[in-house]
């Protein structure tokens, strides 16, 4: 049972990274990552 459900916990975190990444790639989003990450250094 516990094997199982630490798989899909590693799934769940595999999706939402996807996910994450997927709305990066988005310039909307690349923009406002630039502009935060500039601010910081």
């Amino acid at each position: 049972m516990k094997k199982h459900r630490m798989f899909s916990d590693h799934e769940r975190v595999r999706q939402i990274e996807a996910k994450a990444l997927q709305k990066l790639r988005q310039p909307k989003h690349h923009n406002r990552v630039r502009d935060y990450l500039e601010y910081f250094t």
